[in-house]
């Protein structure tokens, strides 16, 4: 419903902002994700795993360091751009405001989502998506027509993310700090391993999702990253649908297997493949009438979006695939696999957009150079966990090229009879 809700709403928070507003928030959202990868110091995943009679002790370790370091970022943030203006932003103080608000609320939600997926309260989670995304078409869309137009879409999304928290903390215990050293210290001691490889893990994982962002905003300018929010704003429609709540159900039970000394590398490869077989039809309808959904759905002026759209559903499929069957390493005891698989789309990222970008002065090829670095990267990775947890390498590649070979061929023939109708022009690109 959520998904639906954000679905109908788009078109008219697109025509309503446009593309730099849009551009502008996706940069917000992606200093707010790097900077609470490392805000929490890698504590909130140990939530998880954590004994019962800490539960309690640990969750409130964790919101009080999140909550110092995200004031700490709204003044950081500030004081960077009071020094360091630029033209596409804004003010120093509200983009310190927004940053900070933001930062915290959003870390909040992570940290809620993770007590009561432990404690399986799959209802109340299935809320969060509605009424997030009724938040902030409300909110944005009322002050859009109300004539806020600068700041509108900025509220809208902080007032969906505060209202997913307050329902949430309805169900957990009204006590959120602590300021006592010695359960500090014991969070650090015992969860010593979440801090040394969790922490820089989330860091390089967060930097990985948002560097296209960095990258498009210093290459090709703010409007380039407007296009890109939205491709991946309507990519992650089937993606948060499905993957991110089939992904927390996945990480509960994988625990559960865990903790109870079950075997899990069979539960792990029957989820991988069911990701697999699910992801397909859908993204190779997106990628054969992508440009098409884009240009109609959102308008003429969209058309490099529609383009991003169908490039990038390869990607999303991988994406698909990772949430769907997230925190595999963690609970195998893999981080550095996370680190490692992190840091080379990191590297290549920056080949991509930069490299690929400055060589040829192409977005599009860009995008794609970084899709296809993306792809080849998820492969080797999940490639590794398969051999950590004793599956045949070979299986998972068959499924993976099968798979991939059904999306370009399926959409081939799609678009070849929408030829005849002149819906497009072209099979492929």
């Amino acid at each position: 419903m959520g998904q639906i809700i954000s679905f109908v709403t788009l078109p008219i928070i697109t025509r309503m902002y446009g593309a730099d507003i849009i551009g502008i928030w996706a940069i917000v959202t992606a200093i707010s994700a790097v900077f609470n990868a490392v805000s929490d110091v890698g504590l909130s995943k140990s939530i998880m795993l954590e004994d019962n009679d800490y539960l309690l002790d640990t969750y409130n370790v964790v919101s009080t360091i999140s909550f110092f370091s995200s004031f700490l970022l709204g003044c950081g943030t500030f004081a960077y751009f009071y020094f360091f203006p630029s033209i596409d932003n804004l003010p120093a103080i509200i983009m310190g405001l927004l940053i900070g608000v933001y930062s915290w609320l959003a870390k909040q939600v992570d940290i809620c989502y993770t007590w009561l997926n432990r404690e399986q309260k799959y209802r109340i989670l299935m809320r969060n998506p509605v009424i997030n995304q009724l938040a902030i078409a409300a909110v944005s869309i009322c002050l859009g027509l109300m004539g806020f137009t600068k700041y509108g879409y900025y509220i809208g999304f902080i007032s969906g993310t505060f209202f997913t928290i307050v329902n949430m903390k309805s169900n957990l215990p009204i006590k959120t700090f602590t300021l006592k050293i010695s359960k500090f210290e014991r969070a650090f001691n015992v969860h010593k391993n979440f801090i040394i490889f969790q922490t820089p893990a989330d860091l390089f994982g967060q930097i990985k999702n948002t560097l296209p962002i960095f990258l498009l905003k210093e290459v090709y300018g703010s409007t380039a990253v407007g296009y890109y929010s939205i491709s991946i704003k309507l990519l992650n429609a089937p993606v948060n649908l499905l993957g991110m709540s089939v992904g927390r159900v996945f990480y509960s039970e994988l625990g559960r297997l865990k903790r109870d000394g079950q075997v899990i590398s069979k539960f792990i490869e029957k989820n991988v493949n069911l990701a697999l077989k699910t992801a397909t039809p859908i993204f190779m309808t997106i990628f054969a009438f992508g440009d098409v959904f884009a240009t109609t759905f959102l308008g003429k002026d969209w058309y490099v979006a529609g383009e991003m759209l169908r490039i990038m559903c390869f990607m999303s499929m991988f994406t698909f695939v990772a949430l769907s069957t997230q925190c595999i390493c963690i609970v195998i005891g893999k981080q550095k696999y996370t680190l490692a698989y992190s840091v080379a789309q990191i590297v290549m990222g920056i080949f991509s957009f930069v490299g690929i970008g400055m060589l040829f002065e192409s977005l599009l090829l860009s995008i794609a150079a970084y899709m296809v670095s993306v792809v080849l990267i998820q492969i080797v990775y999940y490639s590794f966990i398969y051999k950590a947890v004793r599956l045949r390498i070979i299986n998972y590649l068959k499924h993976v090229v099968m798979n991939i070979s059904i999306i370009i061929l399926g959409a081939a023939i799609l678009r070849l009879i929408a030829m005849q109708f002149s819906i497009v022009n072209t099979i492929l690109l």
